[in-house]
């Protein structure tokens, strides 16, 4: 049976909203998915084997440390290029700034829509 290999990206794990999303799905997705999947955690360095993404992790799951923050143009860039041996099936983002290029599918979870009536008056450097 192939594996899939699934990134998940819990650099935002400290935030009140989606932190909490975070510290919810990730390990009940963890203890569900049994041997199906390969994962592989997008976290900061403070942030590997942090007991918020629960007390069990799968045994061969993967930290993948990004320094630069969440919203941070260089972040961009950082991402893809640490992971580009990695060869994903999937990626989930929590939130809304996603690296383009992954070269996989991509989930993102929007709580909520606030930002898409920002996005009208926001200058285009900072949209993209």
């Amino acid at each position: 049976m192939t594996r899939r290999r699934v990134l998940v990206d819990a650099r935002k794990l400290h935030d009140y909203g989606i932190g909490t999303y975070i510290q919810n799905l990730f390990p009940r997705l963890w203890a569900r998915a049994g041997e199906a999947f390969e994962w592989i955690v997008l976290v900061h360095p403070r942030d590997v084997r942090s007991p918020l993404l629960g007390s069990s992790f799968p045994p061969d799951l993967r930290w993948v440390t990004v320094r630069a923050s969440t919203y941070h143009p260089f972040s961009a860039v950082e991402i893809p290029w640490k992971l580009r041996d990695f060869r994903l099936d999937l990626a989930h983002f929590p939130h809304f700034p996603v690296p383009r290029r992954l070269g996989v599918p991509v989930i993102v979870t929007l709580h909520d829509t606030i930002l898409l009536k920002k996005r009208a008056r926001t200058p285009l450097w900072k949209r993209w």
